[in-house]
């Protein structure tokens, strides 16, 4: 026998709701619990949308913190991967960019080169 199973329909569900809220917030979603479960006025309702939340999120079988872990670093890597993609795709057009603006400045090295060889050979 458990120690929800010993306590009072409502304090169970109140508890049960609030380990959702802990395993979504282990999984690294950030909420704000009171407009998330606006309208959800029964506590079975809001244990089913913390259920699907934590099911959209990838949480499968039974709720447990070592899946929240690991579904949470899943989710970081994901964030970093994009970031780097995002970093690539700015070098890439920050090189361009130094490319066509390098084309100008080594034309005008050639000639200050130019210019100043036939100064030196004119000594």
């Amino acid at each position: 026998m458990s120690v929800l199973e010993d306590e009072p329909e409502p304090v169970r569900k109140h508890k049960k709701k609030s380990d959702g809220e802990l395993f979504v917030v282990a999984c690294g979603v950030r909420k704000v619990w009171s407009k998330e479960l606006k309208g959800l006025d029964k506590p079975s309702e809001q244990i089913r949308h913390l259920r699907k939340m934590l099911m959209d999120l990838g949480m499968k079988g039974r709720m447990s913190l070592e899946q929240a872990k690991a579904i949470r670093q899943k989710r970081e890597f994901q964030q970093e991967l994009k970031d780097v993609k995002a970093d690539e795709e700015d070098d890439d057009n920050l090189w361009s960019d130094v490319d066509v603006k390098r084309q100008p400045r080594l034309a005008i090295t050639q000639s200050i080169n130019a210019f100043l060889g036939d100064v030196e050979e004119g000594d």
